[in-house]
């Protein structure tokens, strides 16, 4: 006879005999709030016993056998029309791949339970138009596990898929050391460079103790505007490659798409940003409370239908931290740029705070100056660019590839490079530049005063070289031809 877990939100009781004992504090009014007539505490914390912790929301699910003697069978199959998996047909016993397409729905009732044997898996859209929907309610959640507190294969969205889940939680999804199952929830778009599908929309999902990542978003894949409250625990524990012990695995232009949540307990505590190719449309990097990895570059750039003038734009939120790495590419960090120089560009927008400042900083848990390389930001329209209360700290390698721009030294090496496109004064301000193994900035434009100064209002530490900021040229000569101008 096999066994799964009676998860006590579902019972309505208490089971201190579970491992998993905070799973009993997932449900009450004081977690994700609104939405579904009561919130989720999507928090591994013990449940308030009283007093300003929140109402708990009653499980009104009925009681199930906790084995294998009842419920429904389904063995692996394709769901090209509507069906529906009931809470009254619980526990659904599932043996195979069950592929949700040609035009098929698959709708998974709130209170029911599913049980997906090692190596079975729901996936919407794989090969054809499919939609999965498993929404439950505050009081009537939905629980996605395996046989035998072992793992399963998980949840799979593909490009001609879409799927609706709600007060879901996907437990103990994947399958260590195995690539074909490496993450609870898998979603994967259409492999454009200029906008992520978002075909998924979430509201209260948690995917609890992956033993690889709970999430992975490829080829812009994403999800939906409204998706809110996604939460991500004790991922990433059981596997052995660096990349997959994260909490999540996303390519770039999918990091827009994230909803904020709770991201806690992972082996890695970070979004691993898999560097796959450029991103040709706005960025959104918001504040999840853990960092974004990039191990080798983010590359921006606008694409080649543009039209003149236009831009792209990055958005970072306060608090933001992002990790740099130094990979194959020279410059490694952050590349924006027109390959075409048409005036156009990439805008940036990063405004922390005082409280809550933007952070640029290395990945390597004991950081050294030059463990990346810079912001190499090669065009802009000038206009609508903002950082403020920013930090940049242990980049400026000195090997860029990037010579003779401005009027510092030959090799224009630092944290931050500005080349061929003109700031307005005050753009940087109130932000730090430190533990640089080069400069901190570049100025490396024309203009006839060998302005702006965005030296100014900002703070300069450990910086290696003399000249920290460099001045521009004035578009024909620089003040000394035998040793660097700078304005700090």
């Amino acid at each position: 006879m096999r066994t799964f877990l009676l998860f006590p939100f579902l019972l309505g009781a208490a089971c201190a005999e579970l491992s998993l004992q905070e799973i009993e504090a997932l449900y009450a009014d004081g977690g994700g709030g609104g939405g579904s007539g009561g919130g989720w505490q999507t928090s591994p914390n013990p449940r308030p016993t009283g007093g300003g912790g929140g109402t708990q929301t009653a499980s009104t699910c009925p009681a199930i056998d906790g084995t294998d003697n009842a419920g429904t069978r389904h063995n692996a199959r394709t769901i090209s029309g509507h069906e529906t998996w009931t809470s009254r047909g619980s526990p659904h016993f599932v043996t195979g791949a069950i592929e949700i397409d040609e035009g098929g729905t698959l709708v998974i009732e709130p209170c029911a339970q599913v049980v997906l044997d090692t190596r079975a898996y729901l996936r919407a859209g794989g090969t054809s138009a499919g939609t999965l929907r498993a929404r439950g309610t505050a009081g009537r959640p939905i629980v996605i596990q395996p046989f035998d507190n072992d793992y399963h294969g998980g949840v799979y969205v593909g490009s001609a898929g879409k799927a609706d889940l709600a007060f879901l939680l996907i437990y103990r999804g994947g399958i260590p050391g195995d690539l074909n199952y490496r993450a609870a929830l898998s979603i994967k778009g259409d492999d454009n460079q200029e906008a992520p599908l978002q075909q998924v929309r979430v509201d209260n999902l948690v995917l609890m103790d992956s033993p690889a990542l709970g999430l992975e978003l490829t080829a812009a894949g994403g999800f939906t505007d409204d998706s809110r409250e996604l939460s991500i625990f004790r991922s990433g524990h059981q596997s052995t490659e660096e990349r997959f012990r994260y909490a999540a695995l996303v390519e770039p232009l999918s990091l827009s798409t994230l909803p904020t949540g709770r991201y806690e307990g992972s082996a890695i505590n970070a979004i691993f940003a898999n560097s796959r190719g450029a991103v040709l449309g706005d960025l959104h990097l918001k504040n999840l409370g853990i960092p974004y990895d990039f191990p080798e570059y983010l590359s921006m750039y606008v694409p080649s239908t543009s039209a003149a003038g236009d831009v792209i734009t990055l958005t970072i939120d306060p608090g933001v931290v992002v990790q740099l790495g130094k990979g194959w590419k020279l410059s490694s960090g952050l590349a924006l740029s027109d390959p075409r120089r048409r005036q156009t560009g990439v805008q940036v927008v990063a405004n922390g705070t005082a409280e809550a400042p933007i952070l640029f900083t290395s990945r390597k848990a004991d950081p050294k100056p030059g463990d990346w390389v810079s912001i190499d930001w090669d065009a802009s329209p000038g206009t609508g660019n903002s950082l403020r209360h920013v930090i940049f700290e242990y980049g400026g390698a000195r090997d860029s590839g990037a010579n003779g721009y401005g009027c510092g030294p030959t090799k224009s090496d630092a944290l931050l490079v500005i080349r061929q496109w003109v700031p307005e004064p005050g753009m940087v301000v109130d932000s730090v530049f430190r533990h640089s193994a080069s400069s901190a900035l570049v100025s490396g434009w024309a203009s006839p005063q060998q302005l702006p100064d965005l030296s100014l209002e900002n703070t300069f530490e450990n910086i290696a070289n003399a000249c920290q900021v460099s001045r521009p040229s004035s578009g024909s000569y620089c003040a000394s031809d035998t040793s660097p101008d700078c304005f700090l």
